[in-house]
């Protein structure tokens, strides 16, 4: 017998459930007109802010907001300056040194400086010549000779250009058929700011704590640099669309791609769009034929899918109104909503259909009550465990994948709400149709396979274990592909610039290498070498290199030219050596790359200690 307590908090869960049953019914079968009405307001409301929808493909949108690494790169970036470029590389038909490659190579560069956007662009034209002939150190502050001085030999450049540390594999490739000009973009410097004191508030916050105000300054900060994102975000679409547009129209005499980060955000945030309403309209219409099919009749084919237009509607509304953005992990969901919504409308539609063929005589509140109570039980348990499977997803610590699982948990809530009140609400206002003996489709096809089920159970049983077996052994043999250049398809511009440049000039996705002053000699703030080839180190949450930028600056300096001297820089052509000796890396560049530019132009000889504590200065700045 059950105790005394137990049946106590049973007869009070059951009161409770069925006082919420009787709310629910006196609600959405008692008033649908009301219910319904305020569900289309609600969804109306929700749509109206479909056009604040955003998608993102930022570094906000991938890590997380208290992420170490993220803050290490800014302070370098901040420091060293930022990456904003994009590239594009130029294979003449034809000699590229000869005269009128080098004067349609002038004709692009103009046309892409003179964009709006464009702050800068750079070629071999612009690079100071130090061997076409050769300037010797004491003469490089004197002379500057650029592809653009009259009388320079093109052919003597060609040779520098092959065999310069500095130039080789990077402005130009091996086979001398290949260049890469840099298009820099403006930089927004408001939205540089409103990213520094965001960045300081999140580590005050860190450290220990905020108070109101800073709270409120916090929120102020985000909310109005989410903004002019979203503005940065349309207008560097809009300059690289201009770059593509006079890229169209040099094409006739040379091959041209493009390349570079904000090329890729660009077009990836445009697959994203482009996935959105593809794969949500591929779904859609799938969804209808399967209506069709299945029940053959327009009201069936209608209803559950304005059900689920509806609830896909309102999430993305709900999307935009909460600033909510999409990033390419979560752009699938909308065909998920739509799919997950289906499923709980096709479970009332057939549930309905039953009870109206089994008592056609009988009310259609009658028969959507007994249709909502008996399938709320199995919907709400279908979407509880498909609400953990999503949940999972939080334990991940990956930023996109995180913010998936919250957008498909609120998604799937949202449905289920829509579903389980728009559904009966839209049959009670429509008149009562006509009932149908369920003798159809998939009664048959239903029927058949549970013949066959009966007939060849052993061997359904055999061919499952075998695919069991199966599934293991594929499991076993399943990779992860981190190759970002293979995630696209051979045929994008990000596939064929990535690949031309990976291959030719030097590698598209850079590695920062940050040599810090020893303790002893310098703060630890203060950056040494920085190249191409390895990941930086970690930082601590305490370490004052990553985080001086947004909270104080360090007065200790190291010397001057503390990596300027011939025991510093013996280290850091070791570390260039062996990382140039990978074959997974492309160009590396160092102080390493600049003192041998300078021996170069003492025919080999090393630099004794006064040259190498003037590299910096004897060498051209734009060098």
């Amino acid at each position: 017998m059950k105790a005394p307590a137990t049946r106590a908090k049973g007869r009070i869960t059951g009161r409770i459930t069925g006082r919420v049953w009787q709310a629910y019914e006196a609600a959405v079968l008692g008033r649908p007109g009301v219910v319904l009405v305020a569900l289309l307001a609600l969804v109306a409301a929700l749509a109206s802010q479909a056009g604040n929808f955003r998608l993102d493909a930022s570094a906000d949108s991938l890590l997380l907001e208290n992420d170490d690494d993220l803050r290490y790169y800014r302070s370098l970036v901040r420091r060293y300056g930022s990456d904003d470029f994009v590239a594009v590389t130029i294979t003449p038909g034809g000699d590229l040194f000869a005269a009128p490659a080098l004067a349609r190579l002038d004709a692009l560069q103009q046309d892409l400086a003179a964009l709006p956007g464009i702050r800068q662009v750079l070629s071999l034209l612009d690079v100071p010549l130090l061997d076409s002939p050769r300037i010797s150190l004491s003469d490089l502050s004197k002379e500057k000779r650029t592809l653009r001085t009259p009388g320079v030999d093109a052919q003597m450049a060609r040779r520098e250009f092959q065999s310069s540390p500095l130039y080789r594999n990077l402005l130009l490739s091996d086979d001398g058929g290949t260049t890469m000009m840099l298009a820099y973009l403006e930089t927004d410097e408001t939205l540089e700011n409103l990213l520094a004191e965001r960045e300081r508030l999140r580590l005050l916050k860190q450290r220990r704590g905020l108070d109101a105000g800073e709270a409120r300054q916090l929120a102020d900060t985000a909310r109005v640099f989410r903004a002019r994102q979203a503005e940065q975000v349309q207008q560097r679409r809009a300059t690289i669309a201009a770059v593509r547009g006079v890229m169209e129209r040099h094409r006739e005499r040379a091959e041209l791609s493009l390349g570079g980060v904000p090329m890729i955000i660009a077009d990836m945030i445009a697959m994203i769009e482009n996935d959105l309403v593809v794969f949500g309209g591929a779904v859609a219409a799938f969804l209808v034929l399967m209506l069709a099919v299945i029940f053959r009749s327009p009201r069936w084919v209608a209803l559950p899918m304005m059900c689920c237009l509806l609830s896909a509607l309102a999430m993305v509304g709900l999307l935009g109104l909460l600033d909510w953005r999409v990033t390419v992990i979560s752009s699938n969901f909308v065909a998920l909503i739509l799919i997950i919504a289906m499923s709980m409308t096709i479970h009332l539609t057939v549930r309905f259909r039953e009870l109206q063929a089994a008592r056609p005589a009988e009310e259609v509140r009658q028969l959507l009550k007994e249709t909502v109570r008996f399938m709320f039980r199995p919907c709400i348990y279908t979407s509880l465990t498909t609400i953990v499977a999503f949940v999972s997803l939080l334990a991940s610590g990956i930023r996109p994948v995180i913010d998936f699982g919250w957008l498909m948990t609120l998604g799937i809530v949202f449905a289920f709400f829509l579903i389980f009140t728009l559904f009966p609400s839209f049959l009670m206002v429509l008149k009562k149709g006509a009932s149908r003996a369920e003798n159809d489709f998939t009664t048959r096809l239903t029927g058949a396979l549970a013949r066959l089920t009966r007939r060849r159970h052993r061997v359904i049983a055999v061919v499952g274990v075998a695919a069991a077996l199966a599934s293991a052994f594929g499991i076993g043999q399943l990779e992860v592909e981190n190759r970002f250049i293979d995630y696209f398809r051979d045929d994008t511009e990000i596939h064929r610039g990535m690949l031309l440049i990976d291959r030719k000039l030097g590698g598209t996705t850079p590695l920062d290498i940050v040599l810090k002053a020893e303790a002893a000699a310098a703060a630890p703030d203060n950056a040494g070498s920085a190249g191409s080839g390895a990941a930086p180190p970690a930082a601590d949450a305490d370490d004052d290199f990553a985080l001086d930028d947004y909270l104080e600056e360090d007065d200790e300096q190291p010397p001057q030219n503390y990596w300027l001297s011939p025991r510093k820089l013996g280290e850091i052509r070791q570390i260039h050596d062996y990382l140039d000796a990978q074959p997974e890396t492309g160009k590396v560049m160092s102080l390493a790359t600049l003192a041998r530019l300078a021996e170069m132009l003492k025919d080999g000889q090393p630099l004794d200690d006064f040259e190498t504590a003037l590299i910096g200065k004897l060498l051209p700045g734009d060098v």
